[in-house]
């Protein structure tokens, strides 16, 4: 496939390599950029954290140690003084290396700024630590602070102070942390960042190409597919295998060459029936008056059978005609239909009663086993048109015994119309197409009667109420029935 701007396999390729420059570009945002934030936030949470901790701690027996440990762990600096500076306790991330244990301070070679009077949690430790540069300031800090908590930064030092209380004694707690540790770490991140970046975005945009072309691939033959079958090439064989979506895509669109295969033939061969049914009255129609132009015109009576010839051929081509819009209606959906209650076994008797001079004239038995006072819903006009159809159709295939049943009556719940005939039955393997559209049989073919539409009208009206229909046929006659829903009234 031509690698275009637009294509489905191009602008694949962009979205996976935008998403792979989107997350690299993020890692560097929240690696390098907003690193060292990030890091001064959790420090100086951390230490808050670590103050209100210490509060809990200050008056237990392991205070000593753990102060120790909590110091060693977090890289903290932790002074404890008094008011005016005093060192009651010094710790920082080495004194477990560093402290020097002495048994008593009182022989002077303890800490200096101890006095005899202190407690004993006071005393055992010389400390190796000198009060920070600041200190000063730092107390000055604190005592104007409204809440005895102040917390700043000094250069690169985090600085965390508040007051409590440890064994009864007032002290004044001084927390220190650096913020600058974390400098140098952001260099040798950039610089594998750098290496990660280029060799990860070598892989993505290779990546990326790869998986646009399998993704792409079927979705072109598929396309392709598509347009053959545009072009009228009707032999379509989907792609199938890649995934469950474009499975049923590729079955769609095999069925829909399937079935404009199918509606082609169904139009060819309803065209060349049209035109041959067409052709017949039209060419009768022309032969009867030029007889009456050229022969006839003097001689009443054979003019009046000619014109009668005429008008029967403009009649029969005038009702094929309608029922080719009707059915064309139907269709597509531009024929409307009213519903409404109504008696349906007396439509059906006054249906009937239009064939009962036919009946009676050509010598037809016409049997009506018809239940009083059905109700049904739907367009009364529509379904009297249905059993006229059928009634038709019928008496056309009476049989030798001119034998003609219609019965309506009530089945679980639903009113169902049967017409019955004697003749010579519909062949099996035809059964299932006597409602298409134009279909006949061969003996519908030697009558010459009718346009083939009726059965395919009266189906798309039953379908339109919700209803049902069949045919039952054997060599002894064919009952053609529909069934629609019984009105609840």
């Amino acid at each position: 496939m031509r690698c275009r701007v637009s294509s489905f396999r191009t602008k694949l390729w962009r979205y996976f390599a935008l998403l792979a420059v989107l997350i690299l570009g993020l890692l560097w945002l929240f690696q390098t950029i907003l690193l060292q934030s990030s890091y001064e936030r959790m420090v100086k949470r951390n230490v808050q954290r670590i103050a209100s901790s210490l509060v809990e701690h200050a008056n237990q027996d392991d205070f000593e140690s753990w102060l120790n440990t909590t110091a060693a762990d977090n890289s903290l600096l932790i002074f404890v003084t008094d008011e005016q500076g005093q060192i009651l306790y010094a710790t920082d991330e080495h004194s477990n290396v560093y402290a020097v244990q002495v048994s008593d301070t009182s022989d002077g070679n303890g800490n200096p700024y101890r006095q005899n009077q202190e407690q004993s949690w006071q005393r055992g430790q010389a400390h190796y630590l000198s009060l920070p540069s600041g200190y000063e300031d730092f107390l000055m800090r604190l005592r104007s602070s409204a809440d005895g908590t102040v917390a700043y930064t000094s250069g690169t030092a985090f600085i965390y102070g508040f007051r409590m209380t440890v064994n009864g004694t007032e002290a004044v707690t001084y927390i220190s942390t650096t913020l600058a540790a974390v400098g140098s770490t952001v260099k040798i991140i950039r610089i594998q960042l750098l290496w990660v970046t280029v060799i990860s975005l070598a892989m993505a945009f290779g990546m990326a190409w790869v998986l646009a072309r399998r993704f792409s691939a079927p979705v072109s033959r598929i396309s392709d597919e598509a347009r053959r079958l545009a072009e009228g090439q009707f032999d379509a064989t989907g792609t199938k295998g890649f995934s469950t979506e474009l499975d049923a895509l590729s079955d769609s669109l095999t069925q829909a060459a399937r079935d404009i295969t199918e509606a082609r033939k169904y139009q060819r061969d309803f065209l060349a029936n049209i035109s041959h049914d067409l052709r017949t009255p039209l060419t009768m129609i022309k032969g009867y008056a030029e007889m009456v132009r050229d022969i006839s015109w003097r001689d009443e009576e054979k003019r009046e059978k000619d014109l009668d010839v005429i008008i029967r051929e403009v009649d029969r081509l005038t009702a094929l005609v309608n029922d080719i819009i009707d059915y064309s209606g139907m269709e597509s959906g531009r024929s409307e239909i009213s519903m409404a209650c109504f008696d349906i076994s007396r439509m059906a008797e006054e249906v009937a009663g239009r064939f009962i001079p036919l009946c009676e004239q050509e010598g037809y038995m016409f049997n009506r086993h018809i239940t009083p006072e059905l109700k049904a819903i739907g367009d009364e006009a529509q379904l009297a048109r249905v059993v006229y159809n059928l009634l038709d159709n019928a008496i056309t295939h009476a049989g030798a015994d001119k034998t003609v049943l219609l019965t309506v009556c009530e089945n679980n719940n639903h009113i169902r119309v049967e017409m019955e005939d004697h003749g010579e039955g519909i062949p099996e393997d035809v059964l299932p197409y006597v409602w298409d559209r134009y279909f006949k049989t061969a003996q519908s073919r030697r009558n010459k009667k009718g346009s083939g539409l009726g059965l395919a009208i009266s189906r798309e009206i039953v379908q339109r109420h919700q209803g049902t229909y069949g045919v039952n046929s054997s060599g002894n006659g064919s009952v053609f029935w529909f069934e629609i829903p019984v009105a609840n009234v």
